[in-house]
């Protein structure tokens, strides 16, 4: 196992440990990652720029069983500054713990995640206007209110933002 340690109160460039920690773990030196930086959102930002890195921010127990089940994330990104120490070490706990499920769905939706990756390299810019930022809070409000049976909604909502036809929607 490789570990690689960082500990110090001063600010430091977190991309260059995210990084360092991501290719660890996509070369197959290690298996899982666990990064960590005030908020955990830039240091999980630049870990998954790395080809193969599925991390994903957790700061609840519950998001760490399901990102393990159903995305078969391979890093966990914390907030230092977000969550106590107790409730990180259970995180860690759950998320080396729990298998990734190998249900036929997810095993599908992590490939359509590997796929707008290459996607969004060759690049498609979105500009989102006032008025679209209007829509898209109420959207997003009405999502939380009334439940997620709307989500192919809101998907044809950003795809329409974005200008382009969905494919197989």
């Amino acid at each position: 196992d490789l570990e690689l340690w960082l500990l110090q109160q001063e600010s430091v460039d977190y991309p260059v440990y995210g990084q360092a920690a991501a290719k660890a773990v996509a070369s197959g030196e290690c298996d899982k990652g666990i990064i960590i930086c005030g908020t955990g959102i830039g240091i999980s930002i630049s870990a998954n720029k790395i080809k193969g890195i599925r991390a994903a921010l957790c700061h609840d127990c519950f998001s760490a069983q399901a990102t393990r089940e159903h995305n078969d994330a391979n890093m966990l990104a914390m907030g230092a500054r977000v969550i106590g120490p107790g409730l990180a070490l259970k995180i860690v706990d759950i998320f080396l713990d729990t298998p990734f499920s190998n249900d036929e769905r997810h095993v599908r939706r992590i490939g359509m995640i590997g796929s707008i990756i290459s996607y969004a390299v060759r690049g498609t810019p979105f500009i989102l206007k006032k008025e679209s930022h209007d829509s898209m809070v109420k959207t997003v409000r009405d999502l939380f209110l009334y439940g997620f049976r709307q989500t192919a909604s809101f998907v044809r909502h950003i795809t329409a933002l974005k200008g382009r036809k969905m494919i197989n929607g």
